[in-house]
């Protein structure tokens, strides 16, 4: 166990072994899980609370990542990560839609503002383009292929633009999650929904709680 200072915002708690801020969190709408699912399908986390919360207090102007003097304020849903449980049966490929469904229905959540220095923003801004870009030329190659399986004689070669515009998509996808809460702040929520842990901030963001005004 490592050792957690209570600092003068004992709102927040800093755990020095995982090298974590534990901010506490309140329940606006809990989610009410079947003894069938405490007892299989999420029998590995016996406190999981799934629902949606909100934060005690409010982050300082200060970014996370480099401490920086924020600029704007983006809201950001920061969830919790439960490992869920599946049959062989429910393992099939055509039920994966089924699978990411269960797996959202034991998360607990929370929207909230984080704030965003200038490097923030430009990374930010620079990762959606990216992904936007990535969708769209998936989508393109995909009609193309479209196109030209209406063709009385379509060459084997077009299936290269399907195949490309799959990966695009599914890029897409991936990269969007490079602008989640989880991947620029280090930010989760634990599985009882009781904290929101925040993984290695800078030294400045940390002043910043620690010095700032109490929780409300």
């Amino acid at each position: 166990m490592g050792e957690t200072d209570l600092w003068a915002a004992s709102w927040v708690q800093w755990d020095a072994a995982t090298r974590q801020l534990q901010y506490p969190l309140r329940p606006l709408e809990p989610i009410q899980l079947t003894e069938e699912d405490r007892s299989f399908r999420y029998s590995r986390h016996p406190d999981i609370a799934p629902g949606s919360y909100e934060l005690v207090g409010v982050l300082p102007d200060v970014c996370i990542p480099h401490g920086d003097p924020q600029v704007r304020r983006c809201e950001f849903i920061v969830e919790s990560r439960p490992k869920v449980k599946f049959t062989l049966w429910e393992r099939r490929p055509l039920n994966v839609l089924d699978r990411i469904a269960e797996r959202q229905r034991g998360k607990a959540w929370l929207h909230t503002d984080f704030p965003l220095c200038e490097k923030c923003l430009r990374q930010r801004m620079f990762r959606l383009w990216r992904a936007t870009l990535i969708a769209l030329f998936g989508i393109v190659s995909l009609f193309v292929f479209w196109v030209a399986a209406g063709l009385p004689h379509t060459p084997i070669g077009f299936v290269i633009p399907f195949l490309g515009g799959l990966i695009c998509v599914v890029g897409a996808v991936v990269s969007l999650h490079s602008v989640s809460a989880r991947t620029l702040f280090k930010a989760e929520l634990r599985i009882d929904g009781s904290r929101m842990e925040v993984r290695d901030p800078h030294p400045q963001f940390m002043h910043a709680v620690r010095w700032g005004p109490p929780g409300l």
